[in-house]
């Protein structure tokens, strides 16, 4: 039986932006919590100082290990909505899911 697949392309960035103060000795262990909790083991928890250390490369290392969305809000950019509009394709199929026809 053939089928018609209808598809809208869309591009959209999702950007989480967390601001952090490099003496904020609660968010440093929170990090450290949240970058064990991700499956980060003992032996390279310990690599990190126990302290929040000054250096916001080392602040940076251990974002890089946690899932920002546990700790920043989810921002959405819509590219398509900015350029005004999006990509239409459509095809249609046979029984056996071949393209039998395209359009774009």
């Amino acid at each position: 039986m053939p089928k018609v697949i209808y598809e809208e392309h869309h591009q959209v960035v999702v950007s989480y932006e967390d601001e952090f103060d490099v003496t904020d000795n609660e968010k440093w262990q929170m990090l450290l919590q949240l970058a064990g909790d991700n499956g980060l083991d003992e032996e390279d928890l310990e690599e990190f100082p126990k302290e929040p250390p000054e250096d916001a490369e080392v602040w940076f290392e251990l974002y890089r290990l946690i899932e920002m969305y546990s700790v920043a809000d989810r921002q959405e950019d819509w590219r398509t909505e900015r350029k005004g509009g999006y990509d239409i394709e459509w095809y249609l199929l046979d029984d056996k899911g071949q393209t039998i026809s395209s359009e774009r």
